[in-house]
């Protein structure tokens, strides 16, 4: 059930629905992969479990949250950042292993690390299998799930009106665009962490809302080998403007990537979900991800928070062409900088829908370029089966 409730500063939507909503929408997301040719619903998601956006820095068990329809007053307490995360170092570049890592029989599967228990589960699985359909769409190349522009339809067309080709490294000129409008979409979606490390530092990146409660990430944002292993907290701010968080903050419960990346640094599955106390993005929205089998020249977009503007608080965008691909990574020029990492690099489509189709993770190594993690089949795969279990 909803209810609307507003003031003078803020209108919100509560919650209160228990029902597993988790199940639904994965059904549905199946469902529309059968129709991979036709646009995607952009539907706000209306009935799902929620925690209230938590003001202590621990992950909240909280049993109500109250979903956004516009963003915060830059008077309320809850869209104040901490002081103490201005100006925060980029997370420690990634020290990849060797390649071989793909011959190892359990490169893909899962591995999770409990933040509300401090625990990892030392349980290896394979993704859930999905059904034959699903199957037989990602070996095409079209499997794919819709985003949502969330509550608010506001919507800033920036980066469908700089398309174009220009060229963790700015490549030549600087070409990075400010974003000042941060709470209209997509820009809301795009996620501030702070991961905190067993070396007691918190470091900057960045990430996209997938779903409701579910952000994707770059593995060595969460756990990174140079900073002590897996990360002990993981703060998350939507569309983060300088101190001002317009959409408040929550934090990630749980994390999970693959054993090829936690025991091998592999490059080629440096990425990560991340599930979050709050569905927050059921007030801003997420952006939509996809496979496709033609990668090199496909035009990308990147947001996301460098550590060299604006005290890592800014928010900056660029855009260009994929320069070459393998299976699982992607090769390109779009101006970066440390704290980019974690970035979904995405696709526009006639709408515009927005399909993140890779992450970005490292920067130019004396080649020119940059570099991301391609989503693959199995990559795919493994988020929807991640998403599925609701947790």
């Amino acid at each position: 059930m909803f209810t609307n409730q507003s003031n003078t500063a803020t209108s919100t939507i509560t919650i209160n629905n228990r029902s597993s909503f988790v199940s639904q929408i994965f059904t549905i997301a199946l469902f529309l992969t059968m129709f991979a040719f036709a646009a995607p619903s952009e539907a706000f998601a209306q009935n799902r479990s929620n925690r209230e956006v938590p003001s202590r820095r621990t992950p909240a068990d909280d049993s109500e949250y109250k979903v956004l329809v516009n963003p915060l007053s830059p008077d309320d307490p809850r869209a104040k950042l901490d002081p103490a995360l201005e100006n925060v170092s980029a997370i420690p570049r990634p020290i990849y292993g060797p390649a071989s890592a793909e011959n190892d029989p359990e490169a893909s599967a899962t591995v999770e690390f409990n933040l509300k228990t401090g625990e990892m589960n030392n349980r290896r699985w394979n993704p859930i299998k999905t059904p034959t359909f699903v199957e037989s769409l990602i070996d095409a190349g079209n499997a794919m799930l819709p985003g949502s522009r969330g509550a608010n339809l506001q919507q800033d067309n920036i980066d469908a009106q700089t398309r174009g080709q220009r060229s963790e490294s700015v490549i030549g000129n600087d070409d990075r665009q400010k974003v000042t409008n941060t709470a209209a979409y997509p820009w809301r979606a795009i996620v501030k962490l702070y991961p905190k490390f067993p070396n007691g530092v918190t470091y900057n990146c960045s990430g996209t809302l997938v779903d409701a409660k579910y952000v994707l990430t770059a593995g060595h944002c969460i756990y990174n080998r140079s900073a002590g292993g897996w990360a002990t907290s993981v703060q998350v701010i939507p569309g983060l403007n300088g101190t001002y968080q317009p959409y408040g903050a929550t934090w990630a419960t749980l994390m999970r990537t693959y054993t090829a990346w936690t025991n091998n640094s592999s490059a080629d599955h440096d990425f990560a979900l991340l599930t979050l106390a709050a569905p927050i993005g059921s007030s801003t929205g997420w952006l939509g991800m996809k496979v496709y089998s033609d990668m090199d020249g496909r035009f990308g977009n990147l947001a996301g928070y460098p550590a060299d503007r604006d005290n890592a608080t800014g928010m900056y965008y660029h855009f260009g062409s994929m320069l070459s691909s393998t299976a699982n990574r992607v090769f390109h020029q779009i101006d970066t900088f440390g704290g980019h990492s974690g970035s979904g690099i995405y696709h526009i489509e006639a709408g515009p829908h927005r399909y993140i189709f890779a992450v970005h993770t490292n920067g130019n190594e004396g080649d020119n370029q940059n570099k991301g993690c391609r989503l693959d089949s199995g990559k795919f795969s493994s988020i929807l089966s991640w998403i599925a279990t609701g947790n």
